[in-house]
């Protein structure tokens, strides 16, 4: 087996690979991973900050603490979400 050819440029038009596997920035290639499954309907492109403060001493700011935690998990997985359909529509995941 010959090693790569390997030359610099630029591609100037779409680029389609049809072989097996495929490396990106440097990685060894390797065959494409299986598909996700997305059960979250919403998608995101915007982390926010962490809305849980406090010192969750009382039975109600412990409620409170709970429910801003299932808001960050929420608003967490719209982004995780959003990151898995970009990188499908790159062709980098199924």
């Amino acid at each position: 087996m010959q090693p790569p050819l390997v030359v610099p440029g630029v591609i100037a038009g779409p680029l389609e690979h049809t072989g097996t596997t495929a490396g990106f920035y440097g990685h060894t290639p390797v065959a494409r991973p299986a598909a996700y499954t997305l059960t979250f309907p919403t998608a995101s492109r915007v982390l926010p900050a962490s809305t849980a403060t406090g010192s969750g001493t009382l039975l109600t700011e412990a409620f409170t603490q709970l429910a801003a935690l299932v808001t960050d998990l929420a608003e967490t997985k719209k982004v995780l979400n959003q990151v898995i359909k970009d990188l499908q529509g790159d062709g980098l995941l199924q």
